[in-house]
C-alpha cells in the first residue's frame, strides 16, 4: 500500500486523521539546524491541547488531497516556505505510521475522526536563503541545532515531547 492510498483509507474509515509531520533541515553534519515553531498561547487559540509548545510543522491532509499535496500546503501555510525550497528526501513508510489515540488522553479530536491523528513523517531539506512568515497558528519559528530541539521539545507537555524527539531522531 502507498502512502496516498493510506490516507485515502483513512479518511474513509474517519477514525484517524491522516497528518503530515515535516522534519525540514539544513545544512550537514554538526552544523545542521532544524525547523522548529512554538504554537500560539491560549489567549490566540483557547482550544489548542498544547499552547506555547515547540513543535515540528504538522497538519491534516485534507480530502481529496494527496499525501504530498497536503504536506506542501501545510508546510506553505505554517511557514511559508514553498515547495520549490525543499528537496523531498523521505516519506514514512506505511508500515511506520505512528496513531495516536486521542481518546485515550483526553484530547480534541480533529472534526469527523472518531479516535486521534495518524502521523505520517516526511523529512525535507531546506534549499531556499527566504524569509519564514508565520500565519498565526504559530508565534515563532526558528533554525536550531537537534540538541537545542530536544531541549525545547522537552519545555513542553512530556509524551508529546518524546514523541518528536524520535521523529527528528529518525533522520532521513
Amino acid at each position: 500500500m502507498s502512502v496516498d492510498e493510506l490516507v485515502k483509507k483513512l479518511q474513509a474509515e474517519q477514525e484517524y486523521r491522516p497528518t503530515a509531520v515535516a522534519v525540514i533541515y539544513r545544512g550537514e553534519g554538526d552544523s545542521r539546524e532544524y525547523l522548529i515553531l512554538k504554537t500560539s498561547n491560549s489567549e490566540i487559540d483557547p482550544d489548542d491541547p498544547f499552547p506555547d509548545t515547540w513543535l515540528l510543522l504538522q497538519g491534516g491532509i485534507k480530502p481529496g488531497e494527496t499525501y504530498q499535496e497536503g504536506l506542501y500546503r501545510e508546510i506553505f501555510e505554517e511557514s511559508g516556505i514553498d515547495e520549490k525550497e525543499l528537496k523531498l528526501e523521505k516519506i514514512m513508510e506505511p508500515s511506520e505510521v505512528i496513531y495516536k489515540d486521542f481518546s485515550e488522553e483526553k484530547l480534541p479530536i480533529s472534526g469527523i475522526y472518531t479516535k486521534g491523528k495518524a502521523y505520517i513523517v516526511s523529512y525535507l531539506e531546506y534549499i531556499g536563503e527566504g524569509n519564514l512568515k508565520l500565519n498565526g497558528e504559530n508565534s515563532e519559528a526558528v533554525w536550531v541545532s537537534k540538541d537545542k530541539a530536544i531541549e525545547l521539545f522537552r519545555l513542553g507537555e512530556p509524551k508529546k515531547a518524546e514523541e518528536l524527539v524520535g521523529y527528528i531522531s529518525m533522520e532521513a
